[in-house]
């Protein structure tokens, strides 16, 4: 995100965290890795969409939204954490093209 605050673009940066946060999931199916990917994930989607991307960013937006659920299903005390984040990801990624 720093990349994104300062004018360039994160997308390396993002495609990196998310294979650092799937090799761990392979390691160690923990919900705060679930947790860590999706937010990967929509803060992607929500650059993606910034970047007149909507199509991958529909996409990131709900790989986001699959990871909240699996990491609150893990650990259901994440639920009120994630429910804001996983509502919006659902929403935009269900949305109809613009």
């Amino acid at each position: 995100m720093w990349r994104e605050q300062h004018g360039e673009n994160p997308q390396a940066d993002f495609s990196e965290a998310e294979k650092h946060f799937t090799g761990a999931l392979k390691e160690a199916p923990a919900a705060q890795n679930y947790l860590h990917r999706g937010e990967v994930r929509f803060h992607r989607a929500h650059s993606l969409e910034k970047d007149l991307s909507p199509d991958r960013a529909k996409r990131d937006y709900g790989a986001a939204a699959d990871d909240y659920e699996e990491a609150i299903r893990l650990s259901p005390e994440l639920s009120s954490r994630l429910a804001e984040g996983l509502a919006e990801a659902r929403r935009k990624s269900l949305a109809a093209p613009r």
